[in-house]
């Protein structure tokens, strides 16, 4: 079964930056706050710049992707995306002090993935993820080998910050 991401697309306000949330229940899926008194509930702080050309997509909870051997499980799946006609970024929210990058940059992948099997990647110029952890927005890594390895694997960056930067 074909999957069209695109199909549950939100257009962006045009301001100096939103905030990325998924703190409505376990069912519901992640959603854009542009409320800035709300910034300790954001997941992720979206530097925008202003931008008009933001898109985002809520993708855990709202696009059905089924495990390809078991119609009745859902794939382990990351919050959110991000994309401009230049940059796609992948999300994992994250609000746990003892959360592993390991275990949400598994998410990404497995989003990614199917995203590949349903689009062309490369027509974006640039491909980042990010693990963004709301309860320890500066989780530590010991080394760059996750890093590393998730871009060999992926041919994505992954980044571990709650700020995500403007965008191209």
């Amino acid at each position: 079964m074909q999957i069209d991401f695109f199909t549950y697309t939100e257009d962006v306000k045009s301001v100096p930056e939103f905030g990325i949330c998924d703190n409505a229940g376990k069912e519901k899926p992640a959603y854009i706050d542009y409320d800035i008194q709300n910034e300790r509930e954001w997941g992720a702080k979206v530097q925008s710049q202003d931008s008009k050309d933001y898109s985002f997509v809520a993708i855990d909870n709202n696009i059905p992707i089924s495990k390809p051997n078991n119609e009745n499980k859902e794939e382990s799946r990351c919050d959110a995306m991000l994309y401009t006609k230049k940059t796609i970024a992948f999300i994992e929210l994250k609000n746990k002090r003892k959360t592993k990058a390991g275990e949400a940059a598994k998410q990404l992948k497995s989003t990614i993935k199917v995203f590949k099997e349903n689009h062309n990647i490369e027509a974006f110029e640039y491909k980042e993820a990010y693990v963004c952890n709301k309860a320890h927005p500066h989780i530590n890594i010991s080394s760059n080998s996750l890093c590393d390895s998730f871009r060999e694997e992926t041919g994505v960056t992954l980044r571990i910050s709650r700020t995500i930067k403007y965008l191209d």
